[in-house]
């Protein structure tokens, strides 16, 4: 059943730019060995930040280089912790975007890979199966680009209203499952 690791580490700091790299390295050695021994090819992936504050703590050509393929959270790019409103995954700036030119957005991240370095036969490009919502915003807009109170309460999961209790340990039924105020599955 064993077929190879996928390193998810939130996220390195700058400290651990060659710590990283030297963690893929040596996976990279071990599952090497282990094939050798068994015949079988053992995967080693990483999951890989989006944002341009984060990426900057990884050798992304370096780490490329020990794994098959790395994929890049394109979720990342709004969370619900935020004041303002704004998209969890987009594709393109547009300059209505209150960080227009801050780089977090699908097209800017993929190009920054390929810069640095990334073959693009490399990565694939993650995609939220969640909404992120907030509360407390004003009905302009669609809501989009707006100043929020907080994030949204966990509802049900079947859209219906709330959940009254979305404490992780105790959780009223049919609360929605992450369980996480600002997220909701779909």
């Amino acid at each position: 059943m064993f077929d190879g690791f996928n390193i998810d580490w939130e996220f390195p700091g700058a400290a651990d730019k060659e710590n990283f790299t030297a963690l893929l390295k040596e996976f990279r050695r071990q599952l090497n060995a282990l094939a050798k021994t068994t015949g079988k090819k053992y995967v080693l992936t990483f999951d890989s930040p989006a944002n341009p504050k984060k990426y900057v703590n990884i050798d992304l050509k370096a780490a490329a280089a020990q794994v098959d393929f790395l994929t890049i959270d394109g979720y990342d790019y709004a969370a619900a912790d935020e004041k303002q409103t704004n998209e969890s995954s987009s594709v393109y700036d547009t300059s209505q975007d209150p960080v227009y030119a801050d780089e977090r957005y699908i097209d800017a991240t993929v190009k920054a890979y390929l810069k640095a370095g990334v073959p693009a036969a490399k990565y694939t490009m993650g995609l939220p199966l969640y909404a992120v919502g907030w509360t407390g915003v004003p009905n302009v807009n669609h809501g989009l680009y707006q100043n929020s109170t907080g994030p949204a309460p966990v509802p049900l999961a079947d859209g219906s209203g709330l959940c009254p209790n979305a404490d992780k340990a105790h959780a009223s039924p049919g609360c929605d499952t992450i369980l996480t105020a600002g997220f909701a599955t779909y």
